[in-house]
């Protein structure tokens, strides 16, 4: 469990990356590369001081992007972030671009939706 002061720096430490994350992914789309940051995969580089967001399982939920891996880098101070574009194909439902688009859905969806039929 998260002390407060401790939740509080972990969101602070989550919204700076985001920042990071939208600066490098708004230099991709004024060039065109991408149209929107869902097209976009990330790659951050933890401090050991925050080692612990290595493990937090809604980057992708939280940044909008396709995908996000995470990485501990004990020599560094501060958090480092790359993004590039993705080659993946858009859910026809969730509009998520994922590796697993397969007939005009991803996996998830086409979990939810065999359930609801």
């Amino acid at each position: 469990m998260l002390f407060r002061s401790e939740a509080d720096t972990t969101w602070a430490a989550v919204f700076s990356i985001k920042e990071q994350v939208y600066q490098a992914a708004e230099v991709l789309r004024q060039n065109k590369v991408i149209k929107q940051f869902l097209q976009t995969q990330v790659a951050i580089t933890l401090p050991e001081s925050l080692a612990h967001l290595q493990t937090f399982t809604e980057w992708r939920t939280v940044l909008l992007v396709a995908e996000v891996t995470c990485t501990v880098d004990e020599s560094i101070p501060e958090p480092e972030v790359s993004v590039t574009p993705v080659e993946y194909e858009k859910c026809d439902r969730c509009w998520r671009y994922d590796a697993t688009v397969s007939d005009q859905v991803c996996a998830r969806c086409a979990d939810v939706v065999e359930v609801v039929q």
